[in-house]
């Protein structure tokens, strides 16, 4: 009877602990505040990376063209994650769906 006595003070300050440290985190990191687009500002060493870069000519590695109107972006996105294509382009993930479900990209500064 001791020992579960034991173990239910135990479980009961357990749960405690977690509801006051989620509370205590919840009004510490809450910010209820969101941010306007137009007070982002970028790293003046990653501005117009790839922004506007827009291939005209399509072939088969050519994927589309992504854009981000809320950022500016306009860029090629082409099949390959290669430090050549990197360099110049957003690069498919080649082991990620191409079309549909989750596809990963990638681009290199």
């Amino acid at each position: 009877m001791k020992k579960a006595k034991i173990i239910c003070i135990t479980i009961l300050l357990s749960i405690i602990l977690i509801i006051v440290g989620t509370v205590t985190y919840y009004f510490n990191n809450y910010d209820s505040s969101l941010v306007e687009v137009e007070e982002i500002k970028t790293d003046s060493n990653f501005e117009n990376i790839i922004y506007n870069n827009q291939e005209e000519i399509w072939n088969e590695d050519v994927l589309g063209i992504l854009t981000i109107e809320k950022i500016g972006l306009t860029a090629t996105v082409k099949e390959g994650s290669n430090n050549k294509i990197l360099k110049e382009y957003i690069g498919h993930i080649e082991e990620t769906a191409i079309y549909d479900g989750n596809i990963g990209l990638a681009r290199s500064q």
